[in-house]
């Protein structure tokens, strides 16, 4: 069974970093795994915002909506 959708990307949040400390025992390694998750949206956010503000707002929308119904939100 796979769990999809964003509380599918939760549970796989959280097994990984459960995993991770159970197998190493090591909250560094922990801190840094949820640190490295983190980077794209560091990157990626900025930058969408930007284009999400200058383009049309029913654009943006049917382009996300395309997006997901193709498995766009697959991690």
């Amino acid at each position: 069974m796979i769990i999809r959708g964003p509380g599918g990307q939760w549970v796989r949040q959280v097994t990984l970093g459960w995993l991770l400390y159970d197998l190493t025992g090591s909250s560094l390694l922990l801190g840094a795994l949820n640190g490295l998750r983190a980077i794209p949206f560091l990157f990626i956010g900025p930058v969408a915002g930007v284009l999400a503000d200058r383009v049309d707002r029913k654009r943006v929308v049917g382009a996300v909506a395309v997006s997901v119904g193709l498995g766009g939100n697959e991690n």
